[in-house]
């Protein structure tokens, strides 16, 4: 989950403008309760689900700026069309 979290968010930043970056966000997570220490059983790659969670994080706020920018150019076009 962790190194899936971590291909998932890098792929979401370099090629798709963050519409990947919630998916990512979620393994990320999941890679994290995984590999906690005190997981039942502890498994490796807890730096793969910190550096995806970051990496999805950034995805995801990126994805949102561009949602809110969408919207505000839209609805500027809206209000100025004079309809």
């Amino acid at each position: 989950m962790a190194l899936t979290g971590f291909i998932v968010g890098l792929v979401s930043l370099v090629l798709c403008s963050g519409l990947p970056a919630p998916i990512a966000l979620v393994f990320s997570i999941l890679g994290m309760r995984d590999t906690a220490p005190g997981a039942e059983r502890a498994q490796a790659g807890r730096g793969f689900a910190i550096a995806g969670l970051v990496i999805s994080i950034l995805g995801t706020l990126m994805l949102a700026a561009v949602v809110v920018y969408l919207i505000v150019v839209f609805g500027a076009a809206f209000y100025f069309s004079g309809t």
